[in-house]
C-alpha cells in the first residue's frame, strides 16, 4: 500500500511488542496488528494513518527539504542511553557503533549514514537587503529522542517515550510535541529561554563551499578511515529490504551453498563508474527466475531512488562491453568469475531528446517549493533561470540578475555556480553514469547574483612567530599561496599573538587558500587556519546580548568536551569557540561589530585571564571594548569563580542549559585589574638574582602584564611553573581535577625537601605607597587582588613562609582591614564581572 508520504504500508503481524510511530500505543491484536513501511520501518495503526502528523518516509524527505544543509557528524561510538536511529527507526544500542550530529540531535547508525537526510540546522541565514523586523524564523522539528519528561507544548500531556522514535522537538527553542499537536504551535520560533543570548541564524552569513563544517566550527574529531572498503547487502524477501554493512569479502563457502540450496545467490550492484572504483557495491540477495523490473525496483529502493524502474536497466560488470541483462531470466547469462560473485551496474536510459530537472528557490520569497523544467540536449543555464523565474512568478524579474547553482548532497552540501552557456542535461547525465544516487541527491537552485555573504570572505592565521612587521607577514604568506591566491587585503593583526587576518573577494579563490595554508610549515610548526563566518550588527535585535562562548577542553578535569558539544545544540555554533583551535582572537574578531555582547569563559583561572588579556588587545578596535564576562569553573583552582559565585568547579551535574541560563540572569559587577611591571636587578657584586618566575623576560629585562587574581614571586610561581611544564609535556596525564590537585601536591613536596627561594627576604625589597615594608623570614610572596588564593580564604590563616599582600584600590591592608573588606566584598558579589 503506497502513502502520500512516500512510505510503502504493507500489513505486517508483529511476533514482539510494537508501538505506533504517530500516537506511540502499543499495537494491539494476534495477527495483523498493524502497517509497517518497507523502506523505513514506520509504524502506525490502521486508525493513525488517517490522522495529521505522519512524518514522511526518508526516501521522500530529501526533496521536501528547500535548503539542505549537511550533518556534522561526531566519531562513532557505542550509545548506551536508549536512543533510536533517525534513518531507520530501530533503537540504538551498545552492540553496534553509531554516531550523532555536532549540531542537532540526529542520531544514526554508522550503517545509516548514506541515508540520512541533510536536514540539520540552518546556522546562517542571512539575506541582503531584509530588515531585522521583517525576519521570521520558523520552527526546526526533530523526531524523536526526547528528554525524559518532556511534554507537549500544547495539550501539557506527556510525549516522550524510549519505545520508539516518536515526539518532535524543536531544535532552537527546545520546546516538544506530539506528531498531532504539531499543527497547533504556531509557526514562529523566538528561541524560548535562550532567546536573549542567541545568536540569530538571519544575522550571520558564510559562503556554502566544499569546506566540512566540522573545519569550519572547529569540532575536533579523530576519525580513523577505513582502509578495507565496505560493501552494503539487501536481503531480498517478498518486496522488504534489510540494510547490513559487510566487507567486501565474498560470502564464505558455506553461506552460499546454503542459498544455492534455496535457489538464491548474492550479486553484486554498482550504481554507477565511481562506486565501481571506489570498491563500493550493494549486494542484493537474488532468487531464483527473477525478473528485470522486481530486481530494479529494489535496487531503487535500497538507494531511495524515487524514478521508476522503467528509467533504468543493469547491464554485466564483467562482461565484455558491458552487454545489457535482459528478461526472462536476466541472472542467467550474468559472468561468473571463479571465486567471485556476479556483479551487475543499474544504469539511467539515456534520452537523447531531453528530460526533466528540478529548479529550487533556495531563499526567494516564493511559497513553490520546487519547479520542474523539462530540458533538451541544447538547454542552457540561462534558459533555465529565465523558465525558473516563470514557474516561481517572477515574471518581471531580468534575468541576468540571478545565478544557477548545482548542489550535491552527498557526502556533504557543496555549491557551484554554473555558467550561463552550461548545459544542465549534460550535468545530470555525467552525474548519473558516476553515480545514481549521487544524481537523486544533486538540486539546481535559482538565487540572486549578490551574494549573501558579502564581498569579503576572511581567513584568520595562526601559529605565525610574534612581533614581526606587517611585510614580513605578507612575504610567508605570498611565499605558500603564490600569485593566484593573493589575498585582497590583510588585518587585523595581532602582532604579540603572531595572528593575522587576510580578506579575499572570491570564495573559490578563498578555499584554495585554506588549504594551501593548512597543509604549509613554518618553522616546523603547521599554520591554524579557519574559515570565520560575518555577522551583520543590524539583524542582531535590539533585546539580544548574543553570548560568545570560549571552551578550554584541556582544563581541570577535561569535561570541556562534553560542554562545548552541548552548547553547539544549544546555541547558534559560531557562537562558540575552542580555545584550543586559535585561541580567542577568531571569536573576538567574529563579535568585533556587534555593539553588545557577553562572554562566557569555561575554564580555570589561566584561562579567563587569557580571555581578558586578548581582549584588552582588541577591544580598542571592536564596537563593545569590555563585555561582561561569565565563568564555568573547569580548571583546578577556580578562585577567581569562587569569589564570583560561579562555584568552586563544574563537576556535571548542573545541566548545561542551566548554566546558560544562570548566565541570563546574572548581574554585573567590576573588578580590578592591575598592571604589573617587572625589571630584573642585579645583585651589588654585579651577579644576577635567580627568581623564579612564571613570567619571561624580555631583551631588556622589562615585562609587563596584566594581573586579575594575584602575583606571586617564588616558591608558588615555581610549584606553578613545574606544574604547567609536566601537563605541556604529558597532557594526557591531566584528565581529571583530582589527578591535578595530586601532582601539586607531589611538585610541593619535591620543592619542601629542596626549597629553591629560601630566605626570599634577603633578595627582595617591599616597597608599598613610597614606604618600605620589612619581610619577615620567607620563601614567597604574593600580592593578591581576590579574596582567595590557592583554594584558600586568606582572612582564616597565613601560610608559613608566605607573606600575602591583599590590593584595594593601591593600599596595603592589614589583618583587621581584611575581615571588614572580604564581608563588604563578598556583599557587593553578584556574578559577572567587566
Amino acid at each position: 500500500m503506497a502513502d502520500c508520504r512516500g512510505h510503502v504500508f504493507t500489513k505486517k503481524t508483529f511476533h514482539l511488542p510494537a508501538y505506533c510511530h504517530n500516537c506511540t500505543n502499543l499495537l494491539w491484536g494476534v495477527v495483523t496488528q498493524g502497517n509497517f513501511c518497507t523502506v523505513c520501518n514506520y509504524i502506525a495503526h490502521e486508525s493513525c494513518l488517517k490522522k495529521p502528523g505522519i512524518s514522511p518516509c526518508h526516501s521522500l524527505a530529501a526533496s521536501l527539504i528547500k535548503n539542505p544543509v549537511s550533518h556534522c557528524w561526531s566519531d562513532p561510538v557505542r550509545i548506551r542511553n536508549q536512543r533510536c536511529c533517525n534513518v531507520c527507526r530501530k533503537r540504538i544500542d551498545g552492540r553496534t557503533f553509531s554516531v550523532t550530529c555536532e549540531i542537532c540531535h540526529y542520531y544514526t547508525h554508522v550503517d545509516c549514514i548514506p541515508s540520512a537526510v541533510a536536514d540539520c540546522k540552518e546556522i546562517a541565514t542571512y539575506h541582503p537587503g531584509k530588515l531585522v523586523d521583517s525576519v521570521h524564523h520558523e520552527h526546526h522539528w526533530r523526531e524523536g529522542n526526547l528528554r525524559p519528561g518532556a511534554v507537549c507544548y500544547a495539550c501539557v500531556k506527556p510525549c516522550w517515550t524510549t519505545d520508539c522514535l516518536a515526539g518532535f522537538r524543536c531544535e532552537w527553542c527546545g520546546i516538544t510535541a506530539h506528531a498531532t499537536c504539531r499543527s497547533q504551535i504556531p509557526y514562529e520560533c523566538d528561541f524560548g529561554i535562550l532567546g536573549p543570548i542567541y545568536l540569530p541564524p538571519h544575522a550571520v552569513s558564510i559562503p556554502r563551499t566544499g569546506v566540512p563544517m566540522e573545519s569550519i566550527i572547529g569540532v575536533q574529531v579523530r576519525r580513523k578511515e577505513n582502509a578495507a572498503p565496505r560493501s552494503t547487502s539487501i536481503e531480498f524477501r517478498g518486496g522488504e529490504s534489510k540494510t547490513k554493512t559487510k566487507d567486501i569479502e565474498d560470502e564464505m563457502y558455506e553461506i552460499e551453498k546454503k542459498l544455492e540450496d534455496r535457489n538464491e545467490e548474492l550479486v553484486k550492484v554498482y550504481d554507477g563508474d565511481a562506486s565501481y572504483l571506489k570498491h563500493r557495491s550493494f549486494t542484493v540477495k537474488v532468487p531464483g527466475g527473477v525478473k528485470n523490473e522486481t530486481l530494479i525496483s529494489t535496487i531503487l529502493q535500497s538507494l531511495n531512488i524515487s524514478q521508476s524502474a522503467e528509467n533504468f536497466y543493469l547491464t554485466d560488470a564483467y562482461g565484455l562491453n558491458e552487454p545489457i541483462l535482459e528478461d526472462p531470466n536476466p541472472m542467467k547469462n550474468v559472468t561468473r568469475l571463479g571465486g567471485k560473485k556476479p556483479a551487475v551496474f543499474l544504469r539511467l536510459k539515456q534520452d537523447s531528446h531531453g528530460g526533466l530537472v528540478r529548479v529550487y528557490p533556495g531563499r526567494l520569497q516564493t511559497d513553490i517549493p520546487f519547479c520542474v523544467v523539462s530540458v533538451d540536449r541544447k538547454s542552457t543555464a540561462k534558459d533555465l533561470i529565465v523558465e525558473s523565474l516563470t514557474r516561481f512568478g517572477f515574471t518581471s524579474h531580468n534575468s541576468t540578475d540571478y545565478r544557477l547553482s548545482q548542489l550535491l548532497l552527498e557526502p556533504g552540501v557543496t555549491e557551484r555556480v554554473l555558467d550561463f552557456d552550461e548545459k544542465p542535461l549534460d550535468i545530470l547525465k555525467n552525474i548519473g553514469q558516476e553515480s545514481l544516487r549521487q544524481m537523486e541527491l544533486m538540486r539546481f537552485y535559482l538565487q540572486l547574483k549578490q551574494d549573501p555573504h558579502g564581498p569579503n570572505i576572511a581567513l584568520f592565521i595562526g601559529n605565525l612567530p610574534s612581533n614581526l612587521s606587517q611585510r614580513t607577514y605578507e612575504n610567508i604568506l605570498m611565499t605558500f599561496l603564490g600569485e593566484d591566491c593573493r589575498f585582497t587585503t590583510i588585518g587585523p593583526i595581532y602582532y604579540e599573538h603572531g595572528s593575522l587576518v587576510i580578506m579575499y573577494n572570491d570564495t573559490k579563490i578563498a578555499v584554495n587558500a585554506l588549504y594551501l595554508l593548512r597543509s604549509a610549515q613554518y618553522e616546523q610548526k603547521h599554520l591554524l587556519v579557519m574559515l570565520l563566518p560575518n555577522i551583520d550588527p543590524a539583524m542582531v535585535p535590539a533585546e539580544t546580548q548574543p553570548l560568545l562562548v570560549f571552551v578550554n577542553v584541556k582544563s581541570g578535569g577535561c569535561q570541556g568536551l562534553s560542554l562545548i558539544s552541548s552548547f553547539r545544540k544549544l546555541l547558534n555554533p559560531y557562537q562558540i569557540f575552542d580555545l584550543g583551535n586559535g585561541g580567542p582572537l577568531p571569536g573576538l574578531y567574529v563579535f568585533r561589530h556587534i555593539r553588545d555582547y557577553k562572554i562566557l569563559v569555561c575554564g580555570g583561572d589561566g584561562t579567563i585571564g587569557w580571555v581578558l588579556q586578548c581582549l584588552d588587545n582588541v577591544g580598542q578596535d571592536s564596537e563593545c571594548s569590555s563585555p561582561p564576562c561569565a565563568i564555568v569553573p573547569l580548571g583546578t583552582g577556580n578562585d577567581l569563580a569562587r569569589v564570583l559565585k560561579w562555584g568552586a568547579g563544574y563537576n556535571g551535574s548542573d545541566e548545561p542549559i542551566q548554566l546558560l541560563e544562570d548566565v541570563i540572569e546574572a548581574e554585573k559587577i567590576r573588578l580590578d585589574r592591575w598592571t604589573v611591571v617587572i625589571h630584573h636587578e642585579d645583585r651589588a657584586d654585579g651577579r644576577p638574582i635567580h627568581v623564579p618566575n612564571s613570567v619571561g623576560m624580555s631583551e631588556d629585562n622589562t615585562q609587563i602584564f596584566v594581573m586579575n587574581n594575584y602575583f606571586g614571586i617564588g616558591i608558588d610561581a615555581d610549584l606553578c611553573l613545574a606544574f604547567h611544564k609536566a601537563r605541556e609535556k604529558n597532557p594526557e596525564r591531566f584528565n581529571s581535577r583530582i589527578g591535578n590537585k595530586i601532582e601539586y601536591l607531589n611538585v610541593g613536596l619535591r620543592k619542601i625537601i629542596h626549597p629553591p627561594c629560601k630566605n626570599l627576604q634577603h633578595g627582595v625589597r617591599l616597597e608599598v605607597d613610597g614606604k618600605i615594608v620589612v619581610l619577615p623570614q620567607l620563601e614567597g610572596l604574593i600580592i593578591l587582588n581576590i579574596l582567595r588564593y590557592s583554594v584558600r580564604n586568606i582572612t582564616n590563616k597565613i601560610i608559613n613562609y608566605t607573606y600575602y599582600l591583599f590590593l584595594v584600590g593601591g593600599q596595603e591592608l592589614n589583618h583587621g582591614d581584611e575581615i571588614a573588606m572580604k564581608n563588604n566584598f563578598l556583599h557587593q558579589i553578584t556574578g559577572m564581572v567587566c
